[in-house]
């Protein structure tokens, strides 16, 4: 069985590794293109020109698209991505006069249902509900929070998901969007407030096993005994007990 290093002889990656250029474009480029898509509900041609426009071809684009938001996805990385993008998207949204996208709980079900699902997909979600890549990052920071904070909601997101799942299973349509009452206005400080919360979640569960990211390439496995303050205490296989920043842990 493989063993952590030693800290003497192997460092962490380094944290700005989940903030790292995607394709050439940083998070702030994005932050500013996907302010400038504001309108474009969802239609990737147009917002591909926007992207060229402003010097980005289309297949870095698509790049930086697809990867920003798997980042914004990722337990292990979407805390701290989320947290330094939307102070970014703001003040760039705030240039527009742009407003803050909110959705229903129950629109957010279905759109994270067919995220997920193998007959959908990412850009088929953002078409049916009219959305981009930069609406759905604020729909879905909103809701995470609110779902790790609210137990009693988060049991009903897993029901609903689970039903919605086996209706698309079973080869039926998508949710029509539109259900539900969406939530009042959110404010940019809302979502950044949000989006902090979030950053300080473990990406494992207290108890539970896990892998810490180590500079060699390789993940060593580990188990999460404590949390907090954006960090978990791992115990490794040899007995060695060390903090880790979020960032370096996964669940696989």
């Amino acid at each position: 069985m493989l063993t952590p290093v030693t800290p003497s002889r192997m460092r962490l990656y380094p944290a700005m590794a989940a903030l790292d250029p995607i394709a050439g474009v940083s998070l702030e480029h994005y932050a500013n293109l996907c302010a400038k898509m504001k309108d474009c509900g969802g239609d990737l041609d147009v917002c591909a020109r926007i992207a060229s426009e402003n010097g980005v071809d289309a297949a870095s684009w698509k790049a930086a698209m697809d990867g920003w938001n798997e980042r914004m996805a990722n337990p292990a990385t979407a805390g701290e991505v989320a947290l330094a993008y939307m102070p970014l998207y703001q003040a760039a949204l705030a240039a527009t006069g742009g407003p803050v996208a909110t959705t229903s709980f129950e629109d957010y079900a279905g759109m994270s249902v067919m995220l997920n699902h193998k007959r959908f997909g990412l850009d088929a979600m953002y078409a049916h509900y009219g959305i981009d890549v930069n609406k759905w990052s604020q729909i879905s920071t909103y809701w995470v929070n609110k779902l790790t904070t609210d137990m009693d909601l988060a049991q009903k997101f897993g029901t609903l998901t689970g039903q919605l799942r086996q209706t698309l299973d079973a080869g039926g349509p998508p949710p029509v969007p539109g259900q539900g009452a969406a939530p009042q206005q959110v404010s940019g400080e809302d979502l950044t407030a949000a989006a902090s919360a979030i950053s300080s979640l473990p990406p494992v569960a207290v108890g539970e096993n896990c892998y810490v990211k180590w500079s060699d390439g390789n993940k060593y496995p580990g188990r999460v005994e404590e949390a907090g303050d954006g960090k978990c205490l791992i115990g490794f296989p040899n007995g060695r007990r060390e903090w880790v920043e979020n960032s370096f842990i996964t669940n696989e």
